[in-house]
């Protein structure tokens, strides 16, 4: 339920509606809990979810390793920051259902693919 021109999704991934979100109940993921001092190494697109179980910080660091990762990280922060938050001031609500059924219909058709 990734929305279009943005990184978020309205799923909550401790209570999860399934009524609502019926594709969810297929997703996998790993849980790890991180200690002081740990690492996580998250692939690059792989989507991810944390929770603080105590107060803490965390550190992201990206690594660029070739001007085509740089060139789509530049599109993805224009994409991103520029046009969806254009595109949330012009449109409002209209743009704001459009990616939540755009969203919907592509949790269908990954079901459909999966024989669900």
């Amino acid at each position: 339920y990734k929305l279009p021109y943005t990184n978020h999704s309205h799923v909550d991934v401790l209570n999860p509606d399934l009524e609502k979100f019926p594709a969810f109940k297929y997703a996998k993921g790993f849980k790890a809990v991180i200690e002081h001092g740990e690492t996580l190494f998250i692939p690059k697109l792989w989507w991810h979810y944390v929770y603080y179980s105590k107060g803490g910080f965390s550190l992201a660091l990206r690594a660029n390793d070739s001007l085509k990762t740089k060139i789509q990280g530049a599109s993805n922060l224009l994409r991103h920051f520029a046009f969806d938050s254009g595109m949330n001031y012009l449109a409002g609500k209209h743009w704001k259902d459009y990616k939540d059924n755009k969203a919907k219909q592509n949790a269908h058709r990954a079901m459909m693919k999966m024989g669900v």
